[in-house]
């Protein structure tokens, strides 16, 4: 049976509770706590030594030791976990919760990656849903393994790249990103710069969303539903069939 590894979850959110900075003896204790205990409940050996465990260990040591923040200490933790590539063996930071939020919302749908959902009023003059066909100048794909893959953990690309798309939606700090977008209704590009923004900025966003985005056919036809929103019944190139309401736009 595979042994889950929450206390360290929750030892590492106490010690953290405090709002104090983790000291240099801290930040090596808890960097060996995690390889120690998934050293020796990790329901698979073989991976480990697969993987290299404790030359990874010796490696992270002045990672953790360079990290200038509490978040990026806690940010490596969570790389190195990562590097199991097992979805029940990460670490969840609830003492650092990264302050800054995206303005909108990605899915993956039938090899693409496509906008469900955003803060209507930073996206003037589109309408939803948008196909992302880059993020500062690279593919999606190329992008998220290059800033969030490492930080998530999971034994299957799907998993990873879902849990990937969730870590994109937060920040540590107020970035801003340029997208490239092709509208799936009128398969018109544009180029909009966004940028991460405090959650509370959200507050009295005008948020649209598409519910259900899961794929139909070739062409978008509008319609109401029954209560009263505008509908979408969406044909993308490739899609089965879908048919979801935007709400709020």
């Amino acid at each position: 049976m595979k042994k889950y590894l929450l206390v360290i979850v929750c030892v590492l959110s106490a010690v953290g509770a405090t709002g104090q900075s983790f000291s240099k003896s801290e930040r090596m204790f808890w960097l060996s706590q995690v390889w120690k205990d998934v050293s020796d409940n990790f329901y698979d050996p073989d991976r480990l030594v697969e993987i290299g465990w404790d030359s990874l260990y010796m490696s992270h040591i002045p990672l953790v030791e360079a990290a200038e923040t509490d978040a990026a200490f806690t940010g490596t933790l969570q790389r190195f976990m990562a590097r199991v590539q097992d979805g029940h063996t990460h670490m969840f930071d609830m003492t650092t919760r990264k302050p800054y939020m995206a303005p909108f919302a990605m899915s993956y749908i039938e090899r693409g990656y496509y906008i469900v959902g955003w803060a209507a009023d930073r996206f003037p003059g589109l309408t939803l849903p948008q196909e992302v066909v880059s993020i500062d100048g690279l593919s999606v794909d190329e992008y998220l393994d290059m800033h969030h893959i490492p930080n998530v953990s999971g034994s299957t690309p799907q998993w990873r790249r879902r849990q990937a798309l969730n870590d994109f939606n937060f920040s540590d700090e107020a970035t801003s990103l340029t997208i490239v977008l092709c509208g799936v209704e009128d398969g018109r590009t544009t180029t909009r710069s966004v940028r991460y923004e405090p959650m509370a900025a959200f507050a009295n966003a005008a948020v649209a969303a598409v519910d259900s985005p899961h794929k139909r056919g070739n062409n978008v036809y509008p319609q109401e539903d029954k209560h009263g929103r505008t509908a979408y019944r969406i044909d993308l190139k490739g899609f089965e069939g879908y048919s979801g309401n935007v709400q709020g736009g």
